[in-house]
This record gives structure tokens, C-alpha cells and sequence, in this order.
């Protein structure tokens, strides 16, 4: 049921849904314009930090902003447009 790809170690219900280019990227299969980006979140608040502590000002509720629009724009563009139009008009 979670079998794992013997290649890369991901979740096949995962990796079935992705590509790895030749040049390392890995895009959506179905639209491989969308490319994908792993991050160590360990590396994200040192960095924050940091660009705080130059700037002389918070930017974390920037940064959490930012991450909110891209993940609403990102699942908006895979719903439905009629699931869309339900959950704006109460009726879902």
C-alpha cells in the first residue's frame, strides 16, 4: 500500500506524480512547468534571523505571508472551479 521508490526513497504515491529532469529539477508530470523546491526548514529561522538582525526590523510575518499566497494560489489553481464557487457561496 505505501510502497517506497526503490530509487529515491519517496512514497510511490508521491513520486509517481513528479519528475526528475536531467538537469535535477523536478516538475509536476502533469504540468511540468510547476517545479518543486525541498528546503531544510532548520535552515529557514537562522536565516530569518539573520536578514532581521541586517535590516534592523521583523520580516517573519512577511515571510509567513508569503508562503500563506503562494500555497493559496498554488491549491486554487488544482480545485475545481465549481468547488471553488461552492466554498465562496456557503454552499460546501
Amino acid at each position: 500500500m505505501n510502497e517506497i521508490c526503490p530509487e529515491c526513497g519517496v512514497p510511490q504515491y508521491i513520486s509517481a506524480q513528479h519528475l526528475w529532469l536531467n538537469n535535477g529539477d523536478i516538475v509536476n508530470a502533469r504540468l511540468a512547468t510547476e517545479r518543486l523546491n525541498f528546503m531544510e526548514s532548520e535552515f529557514l529561522d537562522p536565516l530569518i534571523q539573520e536578514i532581521e538582525r541586517l535590516l534592523g526590523v521583523p520580516i517573519e510575518p512577511i515571510v509567513i505571508t508569503t508562503f500563506q499566497e503562494a500555497t493559496r494560489v498554488y491549491v486554487s489553481s488544482r480545485l475545481p472551479k465549481e468547488l471553488v464557487d461552492m466554498v465562496k457561496a456557503g454552499t460546501l
